[in-house]
């Protein structure tokens, strides 16, 4: 099983983010992965067993996203990419940039990303990327469990209940942040990381 996973670095609170001329972030403080998409990376290592693969990608600010991805290898991704684009629309990134960048990627069975990021609630992302690529869309994904090659048993979480059911790839799964608990790096993948090579594309 070949998984891609969109990702997003946060910048820390323990410093002002500074605002450059174009509205964009400038990093200036500590950066982390978020939270919920270790959840998405660790949903796709384990679908990805032995034979499977792993490809993390993140689109942003340059420090921010090679962050966030060495931290994605970290935890055993094979794949590291960093996106890039002049498009300024912040209506049409989410959705026609990741979805462009799913496209040049293209060997991927499934494609990951977690519920929301934590520093913008809006939880918009897996279902733009979804809208643009023609795939069907689950959210607040809980549980997922192989039944077949392509299918997956499913439980989505909600605040009114639970809903279940079986799904067929390729589709678009956003993970809810009780699915799994993450592995913890070692010693010896944090610096399989440092050294890895980051590819670019460019939409």
């Amino acid at each position: 099983m070949n998984s891609l996973v969109f990702i997003k670095g946060i910048l820390g609170t323990d410093k002002q983010p500074a605002i450059d001329d174009n509205g964009q972030l400038i990093p200036n403080g500590v950066v982390f992965l978020n939270p919920v998409d270790k959840r998405a990376i660790e949903a796709a290592l384990q679908l990805a067993g032995d034979s499977g693969t792993v490809t993390v990608a993140s689109y942003g600010e340059e420090d921010v996203t090679a962050s966030a991805l060495r931290a994605g290898l970290s935890m055993g991704a094979q794949q590291a990419i960093t996106i890039k684009s002049d498009i300024q629309d912040a209506k049409v990134v989410p959705g026609i940039i990741l979805a462009e960048a799913a496209h040049q990627l293209a060997n991927y069975d499934v494609i990951f990303t977690g519920e929301e990021a934590v520093d913008d609630a809006q939880g918009t992302t897996g279902s733009l990327i979804a809208d643009a690529l023609k795939l069907p869309y689950y959210d607040n994904v809980d549980e997922l469990t192989p039944v077949q090659s392509d299918q997956f048993a499913y439980k989505m979480k909600w605040s009114q209940g639970t809903v279940s059911g079986q799904l067929k790839l390729p589709a678009v799964i956003s993970v809810d942040s009780t699915i799994n608990k993450p592995r913890l790096p070692s010693f010896k993948t944090k610096i399989a990381a440092k050294r890895a090579q980051i590819d670019t594309i460019e939409i």
